[in-house]
């Protein structure tokens, strides 16, 4: 039986064109529009902060940048003769690994940020969406994958990595998700590449366990749906996912996880 990721990957798009669109689900539409962009002119603010995950099917964990720039939506510069750049930081942790610091800069005329630190080298690009978010790919130690953030420091999303196996014993790989208050994003990446379908759903309840609920088109007639519990003590998670194709069952299997980091 074909395994998850198998099932339900599709081409992304490359780098260079991913401000057409960000298909892993968190994400986005495309437009340098100062109105549209939570972080353009009018708050003041000196520096933009976005959290999220980064990931491949052999590790996965939280990532944090901050660019030394307020507003991030200028539009691009028709007549310019040089682009104007502004330093980024940040940190990647891997789960149940160390943190790597990470320096680089962006560009405003093209909207790329590229930082390494670690042994890591990421390419990203900002959108202004609704909402914004940065996104791109990585090289690193492990492998190549993915990385996707958010606007907001680092405390604001949690972020819960794991691994799936189905049923069948035939596939397995790994899943990272942030959770921002009621709102769950994610993606899943099969062991030994780099493609990572996502997935959105939501979190409800308001005791120490709360219900976790996936239900995502993926593509070509695949859906995704899965449910789960998580422990909020222990910040741990578990639960089972389906995969149906054209409204027939088509793989099955669970997953376990446990926040990314302290």
């Amino acid at each position: 039986m074909p395994g998850l990721l198998a099932s339900l990957r599709r081409p992304l798009p490359l780098l260079l064109t991913f401000a057409a669109a960000l298909s892993l689900t968190f994400w986005v539409g495309c437009s340098k529009s100062d109105k549209k962009n939570p972080l353009g002119p009018g708050g003041g603010a000196t520096t933009s902060s976005f959290a999220g995950w980064f990931g491949n099917g052999g590790e996965s964990g939280m990532l944090s940048l901050k660019v030394n720039r307020g507003n991030l939506a200028l539009p691009f510069h028709v007549q310019a003769a040089t682009s104007l750049t502004a330093a980024v930081s940040g940190f990647l942790t891997i789960s149940g690994g160390a943190t790597d610091t990470l320096n680089g800069t962006f560009n405003d005329e093209s909207g790329y940020i590229d930082v390494s630190g670690g042994g890591y080298t990421l390419a990203g690009v900002y959108d202004p969406g609704p909402p914004s978010a940065v996104f791109g790919t990585y090289t690193g130690p492990n492998g190549n994958g993915k990385f996707e953030c958010k606007p907001g420091a680092a405390s604001s999303a949690d972020v819960y990595c794991g691994t799936y196996h189905n049923q069948a014993s035939t596939s397995d790989g790994s899943f990272i998700f942030a959770i921002r208050g009621s709102e769950l994003e994610g993606a899943a990446i099969e062991s030994g590449t780099s493609d990572a379908p996502g997935f959105t759903g939501t979190v409800s309840g308001t005791g120490t366990t709360r219900t976790l609920t996936i239900s995502s088109l993926i593509t070509n007639g695949y859906k995704l749906t899965a449910a789960g519990s998580l422990d909020t003590g222990t910040h741990q998670c578990a639960g089972t996912y389906h995969i149906q194709y054209n409204s027939a069952p088509y793989d099955s299997g669970s997953w376990s996880g446990q926040r990314c980091g302290p």
